[in-house]
């Protein structure tokens, strides 16, 4: 438990309020500990301001432990003033729908590892898309109007929005609905209020971005254009959810046979190009795995992910002059690794039901399915 607590530097809530005293929180038989805690990050347990082991007049196990914690009022009333004006009303929810905090993870992944394409990425429609090489000087002027992840496009809606956040950081508070100026507890000082600024707009751009994208995924609005940040953030959402769904079913050893007959091994294009129909066909069988091999916590994912995932017709980019519909898996792009992923599955699970007595196993660093076939007659894979 110590070792726990240290390594995410926690602490121990009612032990340093109380350190010289002792308690118990759970008693069986002659056992007695303090089983119940409160645990809190170092730099914020000074909030903490009473921590209590109650005694209940019940007959119970567990005592109940109760924990006051100081909490600025700004937090509480004056920032869901302005943040609840963003975001679908209750009649809209769907299953599967993107939360807030799988669009704060995904922003934090994409400033945790940032990096420059190597070229500029325009479109002329949702499917469209074209790359452009470097340029000179002139060119590049006569290209401001292009959506670029300094200047996104915003619909009408968003539009507004934003002239709303910006005219509002003009004053150190936010004004209710009906106008009438409720000021809360003022910024101390210029450090405060630039924190409590940079708290809010975050806010604000989680939950623009999460109407946004559930928006896209009932085909209400268009994906996003271009490779800039929003289309990050919605890909690396997707990535995530993929990769959650595929991680058990991707864990599964199987052990490799001593003398196989024969071996076959199969290695994916490191083109960066997929058939978009074979693509299509690996997101269906998702529809196919058994229920019982998908744990439990991941039956929601299983009835939308192959139906959010159709819109990557429309997000990823389309490969020109190909005699077949391509897409193309950019090395920047997060789902590519995820997708990456998904064909592998679905290419092991699709040989196992065609060839009799085979062994596969997945190697996705190699992005590669080596099969180990034991009966000798199988002509070809």
């Amino acid at each position: 438990m110590m070792s726990f607590i240290s390594s995410l530097n926690l602490q121990d809530t009612w032990a340093r309020l109380q350190p010289i005293e002792e308690d118990f929180t759970h008693s069986q038989s002659t056992s007695h500990s303090r089983l119940d805690m409160f645990f809190m990050p170092q730099n914020k347990a000074h909030h903490a301001l009473t921590c209590t082991i109650h005694q209940p007049n019940a007959i119970s196990d567990h005592n109940p432990v109760s924990l006051r914690v100081q909490v600025e009022c700004t937090i509480t009333q004056v920032i869901p003033r302005k943040v609840s004006q963003i975001g679908d009303s209750e009649t809209t929810r769907r299953q599967g729908k993107i939360s807030g905090a799988e669009v704060l993870v995904a922003m934090k992944s994409l400033n945790d590892s940032t990096q420059s394409l190597p070229y500029e990425v325009v479109t002329s429609g949702p499917d469209d898309y074209t790359q452009s090489p470097s340029r000179s000087d002139d060119s590049r002027q006569s290209t401001k109007h292009q959506p670029c992840d300094r200047c996104p496009t915003l619909s009408p809606y968003d539009a507004r929005l934003q002239m709303e956040s910006d005219h509002s950081r003009q004053s150190p508070y936010w004004r209710s609905d009906d106008s009438r100026q409720s000021p809360p507890c003022e910024p101390h000082d210029s450090t405060h209020s630039t924190q409590y600024k940079s708290t809010l707009d975050n806010l604000m751009e989680i939950e623009r971005l999460k109407h946004y994208y559930n928006e896209v995924l009932r085909e209400n609005k268009k994906t996003p254009k271009g490779f800039n940040r929003e289309y990050k953030i919605f890909a690396t959402i997707l990535a995530n959810r993929l990769q959650m769904f595929l991680e058990p079913l991707l864990n599964e050893r199987t052990k490799a046979p001593l003398s196989p007959h024969c071996t076959v091994t199969l290695v994916l294009n490191v083109k960066r190009q997929i058939n978009w129909k074979f693509l299509s066909i690996a997101i269906k069988s998702m529809n196919t795995i058994p229920l019982q091999n998908i744990p439990k916590e991941d039956t929601i994912l299983k009835n939308v992910l192959s139906q959010d995932l159709g819109i990557l017709r429309k997000l990823l980019l389309r490969v020109e002059y190909s005699p077949v519909h391509k897409k193309r898996l950019h090395h920047d792009c997060p789902l590519t690794p995820a997708l990456f992923s998904l064909c592998l599955k679905y290419m092991e699970d699709d040989i196992s039901r065609v060839i009799p007595n085979v062994t596969t196993r997945i190697s996705y660093q190699r992005r590669s399915l080596k099969i180990y076939i034991d009966t000798p007659g199988v002509k070809s894979v």
